[in-house]
């Protein structure tokens, strides 16, 4: 249909597992950016991002491009916990 328009927005909660107080303020910043260029790689649009220490809310503008929610999630799940684990932002194993 010519002149459709479809905005959807969703917001998502992470938490670290069993709510453990991994992130820590001096690696927020770095976390968050991170976990934007997921959504950003992923042609998604975030409109707002906090970690807390001991959970995530990313708000975002979902475009249906090949990608669903389900997959789109899995993605920036694993990606951020793999580079948090790589580059040692926390202490101990991240998850």
């Amino acid at each position: 249909m010519p002149n459709t328009y479809t905005q959807i927005y969703i917001q998502v909660v992470f938490a670290t597992k069993g709510r453990n107080i991994k992130i820590k303020s001096e690696v927020r910043a770095e976390i968050e950016k991170y976990i934007c260029g997921i959504f950003n790689n992923k042609k998604q649009k975030v409109l707002a991002i906090y970690a807390n220490p001991d959970h995530l809310h990313v708000f975002f503008s979902y475009k249906n491009l090949q990608i669903t929610i389900p997959e789109l999630i899995k993605t920036v799940k694993i990606e951020s916990t793999n580079f948090i684990n790589e580059k040692t932002l926390c202490f101990g194993k991240f998850s």
